[in-house]
């Protein structure tokens, strides 16, 4: 009757540390929701052909199969299990302390150090025949740091500076790479030998993480790679720290870095602490749903829950028309969170920028983006307000991009296949305030 699990130790290369004192021999296994995303995503191919029929039959179904990944396990990873107060078993996949594991580009629950995954209950029953057997409800696993949130609406201090994509003015012509101006700042990030920037590794298409080379990629990506050349003369001459979406800010703020691309929208709030390069792409809020959801729009999200990430604006415009009243908000630290909560059902709906949404539908082809987009989410690059003669300068390399079909190149590579068979869209527009 512990043929499944056998197998699945079996076929990983793993003991089983217990947490708790052995369980009784004569035990059965009771299958929940999520089995069938840890089974066929920590088994390889081979080990999960072996043990899926036998899963099968003690289901009376068919699994549904998500693609299978690489074996991703160390000597160091265990399967564990501990006794719940309802007398059930969970087993659980622990990972080694200090290490986050990234499957397929994918920042997933089952990998943040300390986390148990509850995808199989264990319920003692040695009086019990198997087909008596009830379920537990697996308890409830959010990722790390998720938690729901009563965001205000947008304040009238968003608009209050008047057109906040208004930048400073590039100058007329850029310094040659490799001899940037004395005394300027451009100067001071040349005489030290890279580029700090603040980025994302977990959005799809804008900043994460190549599966296959470990390089950090993307539209935003691109974009300081071109601010790279620049100044050196090489593209590659950055130190990039992955900084969250409520820290971008204070990243800026406090020198930590020099410059942030990370889908970060322009708006007053923000920009009372930073200055903002010119507006480098036009998003707008929409919604993704699983694909048999009902949802159509903002308009079908009461009563509805919603998760968007922390710091973001969309938290926010979740609670102002037309997005219908009562929405449950989950705030999250990246968008990869959102969509392992999606696929568990553990929320019914993802909203925020629809160039965010565009890369998580790439990654789950049971998802979809419905409705409108319902907001304006001018994208620009954070820059320190010590530095206007940085971001003067920005605003020179973003110019030259515009003019010389890079920025069309570079939207082609990220988003051309999201938009299959439209016209590459015109570059944004900048605008700039006037000299004081």
């Amino acid at each position: 009757r512990n043929d499944i699990l056998s197998r699945f130790l079996a076929a990983n290369d793993m003991s089983v540390a217990p947490v708790e004192p052995s369980m009784s021999p004569s035990m059965d296994i009771q299958v929940s929701s999520n089995f069938e995303r840890l089974l066929f995503e920590l088994l390889d191919r081979d080990a999960a052909a072996t043990v899926r029929g036998e899963v099968e039959q003690r289901l009376g179904r068919a699994l549904r199969l998500p693609r299978a990944l690489p074996r991703t396990f160390d000597a160091d990873d265990h399967l564990g299990w501990r006794e719940l107060p309802d007398g059930t078993y969970q087993l659980g996949v622990r990972v080694g302390a200090g290490r986050v594991r990234d499957l397929d580009g994918l920042d997933l629950v089952m990998f943040r150090e300390g986390y148990d995954l509850r995808a199989v209950t264990l319920a003692a029953c040695d009086n019990v025949p198997a087909a008596q057997t009830t379920a537990a409800t697996p308890p409830l696993v959010v990722p790390a740091g998720a938690h729901i949130v009563h965001p205000s609406p947008p304040t009238a201090s968003a608009t209050s500076c008047g057109d906040p994509t208004q930048s400073i003015a590039p100058p007329a012509t850029l310094p040659t790479p490799g001899a940037m101006p004395s005394g300027s700042y451009m100067a001071e990030i040349q005489a030290r030998g890279y580029l700090r920037a603040g980025v994302d590794q977990s959005t799809y298409l804008w900043g994460y993480r190549d599966p296959v080379t470990g390089a950090l990629s993307g539209f935003d990506i691109d974009m300081l790679r071109q601010v790279s050349q620049a100044i050196f003369g090489s593209p590659d001459r950055i130190r990039y720290t992955i900084v969250p979406n409520a820290d971008r800010v204070q990243a800026v703020e406090s020198g930590e870095v020099d410059i942030v691309a990370e889908t970060m929208t322009i708006n007053c709030e923000r920009e009372k602490d930073v200055d903002f390069s010119s507006v480098y792409f036009e998003a707008g809020q929409q919604i993704l749903v699983p694909s048999n959801s009902s949802i159509t729009g903002p308009q079908d999200l009461g009563g509805k829950r919603v998760c968007a990430t922390d710091g973001s604006t969309s938290l926010n415009n979740l609670v102002v028309p037309p997005v219908a009243p009562h929405v449950t908000i989950w705030a999250v630290a990246n968008e990869t969170d959102c969509l392992v909560m999606l696929q568990q059902g553990q929320v019914d709906a993802i909203s925020t920028d629809n160039a965010i949404l565009e890369g998580l539908a790439a990654q789950d082809p049971n998802t979809k983006i419905v409705g409108p987009t319902f907001t304006q989410e001018p994208y620009g690059m954070a820059i320190s307000k010590a530095h206007p003669d940085f971001t003067s300068f920005v605003n020179g390399v973003l110019t030259n991009e515009r003019a010389d079909g890079t920025w069309a190149a570079i939207y082609n590579r990220w988003l051309g296949a999201a938009t299959a068979g439209q016209p590459t869209p015109a570059p944004p527009v900048a605008s700039y305030r006037a000299a004081s």
